[in-house]
């Protein structure tokens, strides 16, 4: 393995904070536009290899570790931010009003990150090297840093389609040049019809695949056609009933999905409803730039087409024979051992590829899980934020917050944190006093935390295929997340600043799904009886391996979103009839990261901008 300061080095920190910071304000757009939020490691793992290729010509050679570490920095701000994009606006959705200073929202997305840096340090042993969990995510990114080393055509289709797509959006929201949405002349009354100018909504329909876009349509059909076109037709409920049976209804279904994902990750079920993408070809081996200018061969190996969506993305099968899961009925025990492995990683023996051949690798002291524990008990305290009793619950109660989301992770390549944070938050609620805007500050540091685990194993799995440092990857994680904690919260506000508190919701410039789906378990849910079939018939789906994960997402969003994402997902078919070879490697997955990516920050650089404008003319 290569020396710790040939992998943590000056120039990818530097690499790593610009890339965190486009990726952090970018997912945060993200999340509240789309209602989802890609696995950024595809992205970032391209971006950092590179990024550092580049300034590698004036200098030292760079290396696939290096770019890994870099990498594994950039990734630590997104979930930080779909954590507070997931949360954060239900606080808007329910009091328009609402005096929400952006420090609390930082304070609250800096401790999820400090939880969530002692978690992964103590569970990495257990799970990336005990357990061998699959986490096909940080699988497939590994072996796709793999294959981009051996080419940089990559790069030119990564930057080139992120131009154009910031140029569509550009021409679309500050020229008006192009119209917001394609067929808008279609009227159906209480539906959204059409198809959105948007590539970045294509590409998430080209990145899910044609089996979860179709099931995010069906749901649309159900919805919007269903209930809202059907049932106003036949009598059964007018037109603004019939949307309020549709949320709750979609926001049950998504709820559902994610219990579905807990049990069955507690029953030790490891297969999910939507089928594994194909494995790429590659070239028969890489070469990679090694220090002293020498080069490494290594086999071929598989770039893994999963899908890039948490949490809705569909999660793919282990294509690395090694890296299978194994063969026991194991995963309740790991829940279990997970818990424990806070106080015992320091003297369990585990094999690993790092250091001593049959000594665990050790990150941190476990006494460093109470440091921060008290240090963020002492902090919602002294501030206010959160009141004493909630506060304990919730340090308590994240831990098993953070292993379960480690697991889903591990599994099933999913992750759905805000279910996670609204379960911490309802157990919480059952004991202490909590108020409307304390309950959600709750569901945000849980879900901050919970989404951090998830991103930081899979890029430890990464690295354990990799042979990256784990402590150097840990060092570029912990950097990433608190800078990803305060660019998220400035973003969070210049978008409130921007567009207005009352932006959030169905039918309104931000979707917010997930957000709007955490409000409605502190505030009124339109139709409960709706909610309820909607859990029920989501829970018993999943566990029954049925393919619905998008489909409370197509109920409960507008139409046009729906179809937009299937058009995405047509294009795959398409491209994929006209030239197979080329679809199978990762030149389409490079382009459709592109489109997400360049969308997204031009969004962001035009929102800073319009408060720009308004602060300028006070």
């Amino acid at each position: 393995m290569r020396p710790f300061n040939q992998q943590f080095t000056l120039r990818g920190i530097i690499v790593g904070l610009i890339g965190c910071i486009i990726v952090t304000a970018s997912s945060v757009y993200m999340a509240l536009k789309l209602g989802a939020l890609p696995w950024p490691i595809f992205f970032v793992v391209l971006f950092a290899l590179f990024s550092l290729r580049l300034i590698a010509r004036m200098g030292r050679k760079t290396n696939i570790n290096e770019a890994n570490v870099s990498a594994t920095m950039m990734s630590a701000g997104a979930m930080v931010a779909g954590g507070l994009a997931f949360t954060i606006p239900a606080i808007y959705i329910l009091q328009p009003n609402a005096d929400l200073p952006l420090t609390t929202v930082m304070l609250c997305a800096i401790c999820g990150v400090a939880l969530g840096c002692v978690g992964t340090a103590l569970f990495r042993q257990h799970f990336i090297v005990k357990s061998k969990l699959p986490y096909p995510i940080g699988t497939g990114a590994a072996q796709t840093l793999k294959a981009a080393n051996a080419g940089g055509r990559s790069a030119i289709l990564l930057f080139a389609s992120a131009l154009i797509a910031g140029l569509v959006a550009v021409a679309r929201d500050l020229f008006v040049a192009l119209p917001q949405m394609l067929l808008s002349w279609v009227r159906i009354p209480g539906v959204s019809f059409g198809i959105i100018c948007s590539p970045m909504a294509l590409a998430m329909g080209f990145l899910i695949g044609p089996l979860a876009a179709l099931v995010w349509v069906l749901g649309g059909l159900i919805g919007d056609f269903g209930i809202v076109v059907g049932g106003t037709q036949i009598g059964l409920w007018g037109l603004e009933d019939a949307s309020g049976i549709k949320m709750s209804l979609g926001i049950g279904v998504m709820i559902g999905c994610g219990v579905g994902l807990i049990v069955k990750t507690l029953l030790g079920v490891r297969k999910t409803g939507l089928p594994a993408q194909k494995p790429a070809p590659v070239p028969e081996s890489f070469t990679e730039s090694a220090p002293g200018g020498t080069t490494e061969s290594a086999p071929a190996v598989s770039v893994s087409r999963a899908p890039t969506v948490a949490p809705i993305a569909a999660p793919a099968e282990d294509t690395i024979g090694t890296l299978a899961a194994p063969a026991e009925n194991t995963a309740a025990a790991d829940i279990v051992a997970g818990v424990k492995s806070i106080a015992t990683i320091e003297t369990a023996p585990a094999e690993d590829t790092i250091g001593t051949p049959g000594a665990p690798f050790r990150i941190l002291r476990t006494r460093w899980a109470l440091v921060v524990a008290v240090a963020v008990l002492l902090t919602l305290g002294l501030t206010g934020t959160i009141s004493p009793p909630a506060a304990i619950l919730l340090v308590a109660l994240v831990w098993l917050a953070m292993v379960m989301s480690a697991q889903c992770t591990g599994q099933a390549g999913l992750n759905p944190m805000e279910v996670f944070g609204i379960i911490v938050l309802l157990v919480i609620a059952l004991f202490a006093q909590v108020g409307g805007v304390e309950a959600l500050l709750v569901a945000a540091i849980t879900t901050v935390a919970c989404g951090f685990v998830g991103d930081m194993t899979n890029d430890f799995k990464a690295g354990h295929i990799l042979n990256t440092n784990p402590k150097a990857q840990w060092l570029a994680e912990c950097i990433g997340g608190f800078i990803g904690a305060a660019i998220g919260a400035l973003v969070l506000a210049a978008l409130v600043a921007a567009y207005g508190p009352e932006a959030f919701g169905p039918d309104k410039p931000f979707v917010a799904a997930q957000a709007t789906a955490v409000a409605a378990m502190i505030g009124s849910i339109p139709s409960l009886p709706a909610f309820l079939i909607g859990l029920a018939a989501g829970l018993v789906l999943y566990v029954l391996k049925a393919p619905v994960i998008t489909l409370g997402l197509g109920i409960y969003l507008p139409f046009s979103l729906s179809l937009t994402v299937a058009v995405g997902a047509l294009v795959y078919l398409i491209v994929r009839w006209i030239s197979p070879r080329w679809s199978a490697g990762e030149e389409p997955t490079v382009i459709a990261s592109g489109l997400l990516a360049g969308e997204s920050i031009t969004g962001v650089i035009m929102a800073l901008m319009a408060v720009s404008a308004g602060l300028g003319s006070l």
